[in-house]
């Protein structure tokens, strides 16, 4: 049977207004947003759950997540933990057991939570808030240095769920496939970009613990900071240690942890890219990696592009 796991589910980025969110998104990446009701079959949700507190955004191999969490009201007074700044803030995997990542983690010192925030123990996970067959779970910030999701997905979601909410989940799916009606040309993610104040824990959270594997290391000039780009689950992440042994969030507060900066993309051409970021006013700076818009003024998101790379 056809299963893809792991993979990324999705980034997360919180943001205020999700119809500036969803015009943004149709200026510069010509996408537009998916829906709770085009995700899901509503009538095998909790009816209590709420929907279209977010919208998701599929962008080649990436599907991000948009989130406002003013608008994230569990059932039962009970309350999602999110921070108050408006950036990137964690990343979701899919994992066909769930289960064994808590238990794995645990063992290994990291620990995990539910949606309100209970620590999870000895792998007890408990159904979600939102359907009993799409159980998930949270690392703890100070454990890992940045929110890490797991979410298993009920194999009955799957075939209404690729239909807009992830092509991925279907057999059919094309890796590399550049959409038509793309005006940037993307082909694939080319990593995700995180600055850290501890190499060491992450290359032992994705190396030692979850089986990924270290594919580069580098200094980046831009950046000012040493990276190891860590290959797990058909994603590359990238973290980036600061030379001056500082971070801060988009707010320009020190962060208290890890802080996820941004999503790079391999595009087919790079020049074509830079003129229709040109053309809708987008600011970015030009380096020998590519392009790299602010993320002050992009939604929070650093967005990069460069030139796509040969696959075997």
């Amino acid at each position: 049977m056809f299963n893809p796991m792991p993979m990324m589910f999705h980034p997360t980025v919180l943001v205020d207004d999700l119809d500036q969110t969803t015009a943004w998104f149709a200026r510069v990446f010509n996408r537009p947003p998916v829906r709770w009701e085009e995700k899901w079959n509503v009538d095998w949700l909790n009816p209590t759950y709420p929907l279209n507190y977010s919208y998701f955004y599929v962008i080649a191999d990436v599907c991000l997540d948009a989130l406002c969490p003013p608008l994230l009201q569990l059932p039962d007074g009970k309350k999602a933990v999110y921070p108050e700044v408006r950036q990137l803030v964690d990343i979701a995997w899919y994992t066909d057991d769930i289960k064994a990542v808590s238990i794995q983690l645990e063992k290994h010192g990291f620990r995990t939570r539910n949606q309100e925030g209970t620590v999870i123990r000895d792998g007890d996970v408990p159904p979600s808030n939102m359907v009993a067959d799409c159980p998930m779970i949270w690392s703890i910030p100070e454990d890992t240095g940045l929110t890490y999701e797991f979410f298993e997905m009920g194999r009955r979601h799957w075939d209404y769920y690729s239909e807009k909410g992830d092509p991925r989940l279907a057999a059919s799916w094309e890796d590399g496939r550049v959409n038509a009606h793309d005006p940037l040309g993307i082909v694939r993610s080319a990593w995700h970009e995180i600055l850290t104040y501890d190499r060491a824990r992450a290359v032992r959270l994705y190396v030692d613990v979850l089986g990924g594997k270290i594919v580069d290391e580098g200094h980046d000039e831009t950046l000012d900071a040493d990276y190891v780009t860590i290959a797990y689950a058909k994603s590359n992440l990238r973290f980036a240690m600061p030379r001056s042994g500082r971070i801060v969030d988009i707010d320009g507060a020190p962060a208290k942890s890890d802080r996820y900066l941004g999503i790079a993309f391999e595009v087919a051409d790079l020049d074509r890219a830079a003129a229709h970021l040109e053309a809708q006013h987008v600011p970015f700076e030009r380096t020998r990696q590519g392009l790299f818009t602010d993320a002050a003024q992009t939604l929070g998101i650093r967005w990069g592009f460069c030139a796509a790379q040969s696959h075997a």
